[in-house]
């Protein structure tokens, strides 16, 4: 088994549609997804998302979950990490000799050919496919352990996307995401090597006693998986086709950032909502050409939603095995 594993789910083909079932918007190449909880707990009855009183609290983000197909998640047992793209890459069998100049020109036209089909099924370039570092290439390993620094890079390249939702009057939410990834990159920075992954920072100040200790990487981390968690049940909202993105934001906030906040800052946020753009406006800052189909950037959108859950569920389940959410420390 590799060491770490991309959180990027592979390549999938749609499942059968059935009655009463929450259709993703548009028409795209991904299954009809269910929310799910962690511990098996279903977050769907007909329309509505309900979150049931039996959710342990905190309770755990809606996961966009898919059946995985395990031949197409394979990879050699030498490689330290699998990446999301090395399975989209086809590889020469190998020979009892050296290769030849043959076979070396039709291996490389061989990756050729797969390289121009994939970009032939990408209709236009997104938000989500011209980030640098993204959340399905963060490493996630079989303990659920999150490589920190491809989780803060991938954090990073989000941050625009707070601008895509309400500009200006969504600054205080970008910069509390910031101020957080600062944070963590400082404890970070200061031993790559001791620190590789989020829970090695939080069992340090588990350690020292220091997690609630003013600025703690521990508190950072706690603040920046709320955040991200209201990213995530937002793109929830818009691939499965809410039409007003005013109410998708506000449904978000709903199920994440308000139990945390008090009656002030949840009038202001009331207020920032009705700054979110029009659908069909935020799909064109999102990448979608003039005259043209959504069905992309939804795509895109939830292959960055399924990698973002999975890295939020595996954080939730570490602060809570260690008690390091709860309402008492909001």
């Amino acid at each position: 088994e590799p060491l770490f594993r991309s959180t990027s789910p592979p390549l999938i083909e749609p499942l059968p549609r059935e009655k009463n079932s929450y259709p993703i918007h548009a028409t795209l190449e991904a299954p009809q997804f269910q929310f799910s909880h962690p511990d098996g707990i279903p977050l769907i009855s007909g329309d509505q998302i309900i979150i049931p009183e039996t959710v342990p609290s905190p309770a755990f983000p809606p996961v966009l979950s898919a059946p995985v197909d395990a031949a197409s998640n394979s990879s050699s047992p030498s490689e330290p990490f699998a990446s999301a793209a090395s399975s989209r890459i086809a590889t020469p069998v190998a020979s009892d000799g050296p290769p030849n100049d043959d076979e070396t020109d039709a291996a490389a036209t061989a990756g050729v050919v797969v390289e121009r089909k994939e970009k032939a099924k990408r209709k236009y370039d997104t938000f989500f496919s011209k980030s640098l570092h993204r959340f399905e290439d963060v490493g996630v390993d079989s303990e659920s352990n999150v490589l920190t620094g491809d989780f803060l890079a991938a954090c990073r390249q989000i941050l625009p996307f707070i601008d895509v939702i309400g500009g200006t009057a969504f600054a205080p939410v970008k910069m509390d995401l910031n101020g957080n990834i600062a944070k963590l990159t400082k404890k970070y920075e200061a031993n790559p090597n001791k620190f590789q992954t989020l829970q090695q920072i939080v069992n340090n100040e588990l350690a020292t006693n220091s997690c609630s200790a003013k600025n703690s990487a521990t508190d950072a981390l706690l603040w920046l998986k709320r955040g991200l968690e209201f990213i995530h049940s937002f793109l929830i909202e818009v691939v499965h086709g809410q039409p007003d993105l005013s109410v998708a934001a506000g449904n978000a906030y709903g199920r994440t950032l308000k139990r945390f906040h008090g009656w002030i800052v949840r009038g202001v946020f009331a207020l920032a909502v009705k700054a979110v753009p029009y659908r069909k406006n935020f799909m064109k800052a999102l990448g979608m050409p003039e005259g043209g189909s959504e069905e992309q950037v939804v795509h895109d959108a939830v292959s960055m939603a399924n990698a973002l859950g999975n890295i939020l569920s595996a954080i939730n389940l570490y602060y809570q095995k260690h008690n390091l959410d709860t309402a008492a420390t909001a």
